[in-house]
């Protein structure tokens, strides 16, 4: 999308020719911790639609509970088993201040990135007592709320990391959905609606 004073150009067209179409275009981009996510984690979303009827995004609403509490801890002794304090990029990632840390003060979690499976100074790492682990696939999954039967058992580590560190927030896209669905089923109401007559 751009900015407000530096609009991609490309986006701009792309907008133009689906109005040329008749598509109403809304377009957004979404921070999946105010819709319930655990992540920061931050999606463009466009829907272009001709149905003749209202739309809009949904709100930003209350958080999710803290990705401590209802993500970390459920999942420890998997992630106990996973201890890189000891290890020379942990070392340099702290060093550095490149660590991108899970602790139990802060509410959500960093963004998972397409590299977090590749073991780089920029990767999430779970921080607990001065100890830090690798956040295991399983825990990634849930950070994204992608749901537990999808399955990456056949990737090697990194491919499945790179898999959900491209994905969306299940949460974020499950409410970006709603609305659109709300769209459709409104305009769907209208057909049987007696006032509402159809022109060919």
């Amino acid at each position: 999308m751009g900015s407000a004073t530096s609009p991609n150009p490309i986006n701009e067209v792309l907008k133009l020719q689906l109005a040329r179409r008749g598509y109403q275009v809304h377009q957004g981009i979404f921070d999946a911790s105010q819709f319930g996510g655990h992540t920061t984690r931050k999606r463009m979303y466009m829907v272009a639609t001709t149905l003749n009827g209202a739309f809009s995004f949904p709100e930003a609403g209350a958080s999710a509970n803290p990705v401590w509490d209802e993500i970390i801890l459920p999942h420890w002794d998997e992630i106990a088993q996973m201890d890189i304090t000891d290890l020379k990029v942990t070392k340099d990632a702290i060093t550095t201040k490149r660590a991108r840390l899970i602790q139990q003060n802060k509410p959500f979690s960093p963004t998972l990135l397409k590299a977090q499976g590749q073991d780089t100074k920029d990767a999430v790492m779970i921080e607990r007592n001065g100890r830090y682990y690798w956040v295991p696939v399983s825990v990634q999954k849930a950070l994204n709320a992608i749901p537990e039967d999808f399955d990456l058992a056949w990737a090697p580590k990194d491919k499945a990391a790179q898999v959900i560190g491209q994905s969306i927030c299940c949460k974020l896209h499950h409410a970006i959905m709603a609305s659109v669905k709300k769209h459709i089923v409104q305009f769907s109401q209208q057909l049987t609606d007696p006032q509402y007559s159809l022109s060919f």
